[in-house]
């Protein structure tokens, strides 16, 4: 799926040929238009689109590339998933082409709100995938320390009272 954006009072707006172009999970039909139309390199998609691919970025001239994980999380009963999907951003002075397996809200986040070119488009889509990270980090430690003193709870309620830390062993050689 192809969808097109520009700038438009300093905000990202839905815009038909704008110079913002997001791929989503591209077939066949838009993987020829990335490729012979736009320039992509076909090493370039394919890292793009590869769920388990480093993320990297390149820079020859006028053009960045950056291969990145977006982070993703979902919820369901008792269970939170931390996930992440792939994605291409590709800068020329004139557009931003962003491919991704996943269709993320790129320019949904509270970071979005003022936008003055291209370039910091995809800063603010870095600035925003750090922060959704951090956020998951949070709940990381945050889950981590709650199961720290339900295990901690548990083993001093099963402590043996021989082997009580404060009575200390003796060994002899």
């Amino acid at each position: 799926m192809r969808q097109y954006y520009g700038i438009n009072e300093s905000r990202i707006v839905s815009m038909e040929g704008g110079p913002i172009q997001v791929f989503v999970e591209p077939d066949a039909a838009e993987k020829r238009i990335l490729l012979e139309e736009l320039g992509i390199d076909p090493h370039d998609l394919a890292c793009a689109l590869d769920p388990d691919e480093i993320g990297r970025l390149e820079s020859d001239g006028e053009r960045l590339n950056v291969i990145m994980k977006l982070p993703r999380n979902f919820t369901s009963e008792n269970q939170l998933l931390f996930t992440v999907t792939s994605a291409g951003l590709f800068l020329t002075p004139d557009r931003l082409i962003i491919v991704t397996t996943d269709n993320a809200d790129l320019f949904e986040d509270r970071n979005m709100k003022v936008v003055r070119n291209l370039r910091d488009a995809m800063l603010k889509i870095f600035y925003g995938a750090i922060g959704h990270f951090l956020g998951h980090l949070k709940v990381i430690n945050m889950l981590q320390e709650a199961l720290e003193k339900r295990v901690n709870a548990s083993m001093g309620n099963r402590y043996p009272s021989t082997c009580s830390p404060s009575k200390k062993a003796s060994y002899t050689s």
